[in-house]
């Protein structure tokens, strides 16, 4: 048991280690990329609308919307040590980011004035 509890805990350290130390161009296979997690939220949330299920709709676009946050936040820390410098994987994020940010937005819309609608 104590074997299992200390291989256990390394593994937890190793999670929290490899979240710590975020890279979006390389992440351990037991991860999810984020932009993948965005996607399938944004594919949730937009099915949801359709089923007319606006409780869970509206989970997913905020759900969306704070993994968005998280993005900016480490794109603004890791974008402040290139020096001026923008490549062209950043600018690819960054028009995917927006892209997300736009649906996100659309669709807490949509799901608020279906609910006062209804």
């Amino acid at each position: 048991i104590r074997l299992e509890r200390a291989r256990s805990h390394q593994q937890q350290q190793q999670r929290a280690s490899a979240a710590a130390s975020y890279n979006p161009s390389s992440y351990p296979a037991l991860f999810v990329s984020p932009f993948v997690l965005m996607a399938i939220l944004n594919n949730l949330g937009h099915l949801h609308v359709i089923m007319q299920n606006e409780t869970q709709s509206e989970k997913c676009f905020r759900q969306l919307q704070s993994t968005l946050m998280y993005m900016l936040q480490f794109q603004n820390k890791s974008g402040s040590n290139t020096n001026g410098r923008t490549s062209a994987n950043s600018t690819n994020h960054q028009s995917m980011i927006q892209v997300f940010m736009e649906n996100a937005s659309l669709g807490l819309r949509t799901t608020r004035m279906t609910a006062a609608a209804a």
